[in-house]
This record gives structure tokens, sequence and C-alpha cells, in this order.
């Protein structure tokens, strides 16, 4: 989710919101792919470590979860997501092969889990 279009107290606000009596809710967060996806950046990312990619790829919301200990990630070749509540977990499950969509994805676990999306500020592109 891109969220620079989002004001930042807007940002914290909605996650605050969102968080709140999450008991046997999750609510997970995806970061921003452009980062991860830009052909150019291919020759510097081998000299960013993990925690400096979880921060260049993430919008504020993202990294306001960042600041919470029972923030888990999915493990996906393109997009930073994070998780916290009931099935973070599930989402955060090592899988051998990765499938970025479809049928072994976290994208389908959502679907079968009957998740709701919702996308904060202006669209910057559809993929």
């Amino acid at each position: 989710m891109k969220t620079k279009n989002v004001p930042a107290l807007v940002s914290k606000y909605v996650l605050d919101m969102l968080l709140k009596n999450i008991e046997d809710r999750t609510v997970s967060i995806i970061g921003d792919n452009t980062f991860n996806n830009n052909v150019s950046q291919k020759v510097l990312k081998p000299l960013v470590t993990t925690q400096e990619r979880i921060i260049l790829s993430s919008g504020r919301m993202l990294q306001l979860m960042l600041l919470k200990d029972e923030t888990t990630f999915a493990h996906h070749p393109s997009l930073m997501i994070g998780h916290i509540g009931k099935y973070a977990k599930f989402f955060a499950r090592h899988v051998k092969v990765d499938y970025p969509y479809g049928d072994k994805s976290i994208f389908q676990d959502m679907y079968e889990l009957n998740a709701t999306i919702l996308f904060l500020g202006e669209p910057t592109h559809v993929p």
C-alpha cells in the first residue's frame, strides 16, 4: 500500500483503529512493491540489509506496525507484508516454494479466510 499520499497522523489513527479489539481478527499491511520490483535498483539491493529493506519498502502504516513486538512478516518475493493478530503466524509460515500469487499464495489464504481489503490513499498504479 502506497501511503505517502495519506497524512502521517491519519495513517497512525487508522492503524490504531484497526488494531483495537483485535482478539479474533488479523490486520495485514501490504507494503509498497515498487522498491522490490525496480529493475534499476537490482545492482544495489544486495548491499541492503533485511532491516533496511523493510524500511525502504514500507509505507508509514507498515513502519508504525514494525514498532509492535507481535508483528510477523509473510515470505513473499516482491511484497513486504506485516501481520498482527489471530492468523499472523499462519500468514508468516515458511513455505518451500513461495508463489507470489495463485493457489499457494498468501493472497489465496486471505481469500479462503474471507478477508476484507481496505485501500487507503490515491492509487499510484494498477498492475
